[in-house]
């Protein structure tokens, strides 16, 4: 994974905000400029920058392109995989003390991982350190594959359970995207807002943004969760 970013490498524990446990993230004008000005420039070093001005047009240019399609998954794929992520920070990567002991906090989470390393979420008390390696490393090793994944996962939440068990498990992932990506789930969520932006601001016509792709995982579990 590419190592150019300076100000958006972080150690593990540190953030640029804290964000509440199942807020709507809010926009962060720093982080789109980055984003914007990354893309259309073709310049990923601009990540590491403490901030970047934006060209007169630039935000309304990549809006339209985003609205029409141009810009997608490919070009977000890119930039976020400048972005260091977490496990780096860990003195051995396939012992990553530091992020299970923060995941091995919540049952929620490490069930998730349980569910996608495992295959079986009722795993979760037998997990190690080795399996945020493998989840990370091997399953999940871009924060759009852990993304696209969720939406599969969620549904299956609430066939067996309801509405609510499916909430406090959207939750939790989303908190465990915050904990194993970083900065790359950060900048994740600044480019989702700025798709919900590029629609909102074409409010009479069929937005061209296609559907993100939902991942089978090829577990069959048929008990509840919890």
């Amino acid at each position: 994974m590419s190592d150019i970013t300076v100000h958006e490498q972080y150690p593990i524990a540190c953030t640029e905000k804290e964000v509440t446990e199942g807020e709507k993230p809010t926009p962060n004008e720093r982080q789109q400029s980055k984003i914007i000005a990354v893309i259309l420039r073709k310049d990923e070093s601009l990540i590491g920058q403490l901030s970047v001005q934006l060209r007169s047009g630039e935000r309304e240019e990549y809006l339209r392109r985003v609205f029409q399609g141009i810009i997608g998954e490919k070009e977000y794929s890119g930039l976020l995989s400048s972005i260091r992520s977490p496990i780096s920070y860990e003195k051995d990567e396939r012992n990553p003390e530091t992020l299970f002991g923060r995941i091995s906090k919540d049952r929620q989470m490490r069930g998730i991982v349980a569910y996608f390393v495992r295959g079986d979420l009722q795993a979760r008390d037998r997990l190690a350190p080795q399996d945020v390696y493998k989840f990370i490393r091997q399953i999940f090793p871009s924060v759009l594959d852990y993304e696209n994944a969720l939406g599969n996962f969620l549904d299956r939440i609430e066939k067996f359970n309801d509405n609510q068990k499916r909430f406090e498990y959207e939750r939790s992932a989303k908190e465990l995207g915050r904990i194993i990506y970083g900065k790359q789930w950060e900048y994740l969520e600044q480019i989702r807002l700025l798709e919900e932006e590029a629609i909102a601001r074409q409010p009479r016509i069929a937005p061209e943004i296609p559907q993100r792709s939902v991942l089978g995982n090829g577990f069959e579990q048929t008990y509840q969760f919890n």
